[in-house]
């Protein structure tokens, strides 16, 4: 049975953990842009 972890993503450590998109190439556009919709919804409260 495999073992999952749930991580919490937060500003931190986006980088680190990803949330997968695109996730080998982080220089596309949709990729930036994500990420940068994620650091602002996290200051909203996104968990």
């Amino acid at each position: 049975m495999e073992i999952i972890e749930m991580v919490e993503l937060n500003e931190e450590n986006l980088i680190e953990e990803g949330c997968y998109c695109l996730r080998s190439k982080p220089k596309p556009t949709g990729y930036i842009n994500k990420n940068n919709w994620l650091k602002g919804s996290f200051n909203e409260g996104l968990k």
